[in-house]
């Protein structure tokens, strides 16, 4: 009886608790013809690890496992090795540059012109306007009042700005702009308030056509001429 107990404290601890639930130890001699060992369903192997834990109270680490199942070779629970840390802090700033990383932005050069003009008219810069326009320039006023029509050549466009600074006080904004070698379009909204006090509103479309940083050709187009035209109209020559 004492050589059988001597032998049976020798036996692998993981062989004894699988025999005593009456469950076959892993057969780790076993091979198929091709020399690799079978692979056991791994449903049935977790399922009779859990009853050890169960019956015997303890825990069975994955090294203690069978080594021919893949998820036998994970780190056991026990280990010690640090998992790498992510601050999911709700105070870590997000959507920030690494320092020393620069957002850089480049512009069109003909976009910088257009854009640069809007701020000439609006501040009545005419010196500028007479720089940066062509002297063959052509310029399109869309609608029918008796302000619309083609005005060639700077001279003309000059003084149609001229007149329109007189009439009326117009402030226009841009809502988008985009450009190329060949064209800028500008998508923007306008008001228009005369010397009477009455007032016109529209959205806009501008078409330019720049040449070595001059407009050449330009067409504007306004949303609403049923309802600008008669304000138009209505203003002094």
């Amino acid at each position: 009886m004492a050589n059988r107990e001597d032998r049976s404290s020798d036996r692998d601890p993981t062989a004894t608790a699988l025999t005593r639930l009456q469950l076959p130890a892993p057969d780790h001699r076993t091979t198929t013809g091709n020399g690799s060992r079978p692979q056991p369903d791994s449903r049935t192997r977790v399922r009779e690890l859990v009853a050890h834990e169960r019956a015997t109270g303890t825990r069975l680490h994955a090294r203690d496992a069978d080594p021919a199942l893949p998820w036998s070779r994970c780190r056991p629970a026990d280990s010690t090795r640090q998992q790498p840390k992510v601050d999911s802090s709700s105070t870590r700033p997000r959507g920030r540059l690494r320092k020393g990383v620069a957002m850089t932005h480049h512009e069109h050069p003909n976009v910088t012109v257009v854009r640069e003009g809007f701020e000439a008219l609006r501040r009545g810069d005419t010196a500028w306007m007479d720089e940066h326009l062509a002297d063959d320039v052509i310029w399109h006023i869309g609608g029918n009042s008796k302000w619309a029509g083609t005005y060639q050549g700077k001279a003309k466009v000059l003084e149609y700005f001229g007149r329109q600074a007189q009439a009326t006080d117009t402030a226009a904004e841009i809502h988008d702009i985009l450009g190329n070698d060949e064209h800028v379009v500008v998508l923007g909204s306008a008001k228009a308030t005369a010397r009477d006090g009455s007032s016109a509103e529209w959205k806009y479309t501008q078409i330019f056509h720049i040449r070595d940083g001059k407009a050449t050709e330009v067409w504007g187009m306004a949303e609403n001429d049923a309802a600008v035209d008669p304000f138009l109209d209505s203003l002094p020559d």
